[in-house]
């Protein structure tokens, strides 16, 4: 639509202007200004700082994971390893003890029951006392073979086994 100003008058031209509005509705402003350019463009900076923290976040949440199930896994392998070095500990003291009972059973193992059994029967006032002299009794009736040493029953010892004082 051209409107000559010049050639008309003022009640014309809004007339004309009110008939437009009503054949086509009110006129938009197709050129934006700048503080709708600078809303713009600070909502699409908004969005994407809310998707780079969204991503951040979900990248953050992986890693936790990831690092969750490696520290899963280091236990799972540290756990394993005690059990391994408990078992090969456990077999290495059995192997040590092992000597120290064939020791007892040849040297003392007749005899000490012998003594047990005696003060079971005779019930003395201190059988401690009593198996003592009774071991000390015996020691010097066995033939063949001698007394073992402190020492020596010390060598057997382990944490597990320790060797009975009441044999010295």
């Amino acid at each position: 639509l051209i409107i000559n100003i010049e050639e008309k008058a003022k009640e014309v031209i809004l007339q004309q202007m009110k008939v437009f509005v009503e054949r086509n509705g009110k006129p938009k402003n197709y050129m934006t200004e700048d503080e709708d350019k600078e809303r713009e463009r600070q909502e699409k900076v908004k969005k994407i700082s809310e998707l780079d923290k969204k991503k951040k976040a979900l990248e953050k949440q992986e890693e936790e994971k990831i690092e969750e199930v490696y520290r899963a896994q280091k236990e799972s392998i540290d756990a394993k390893r005690i059990e391994k070095y408990t078992e090969q500990e456990r077999q290495l003291l059995e192997l040590k003890a092992q000597p120290l009972k064939e020791c007892i059973l040849d040297n003392i193992g007749g005899i000490l029951s012998d003594g047990i059994a005696e003060v079971c029967e005779k019930m003395p006032e201190d059988p401690v006392e009593y198996l003592s002299k009774y071991l000390f009794r015996r020691s010097l009736e066995v033939e063949g073979k001698s007394a073992v040493s402190y020492t020596h029953l010390r060598a057997h010892e382990t944490s597990l086994h320790l060797v009975c004082r009441l044999l010295l």
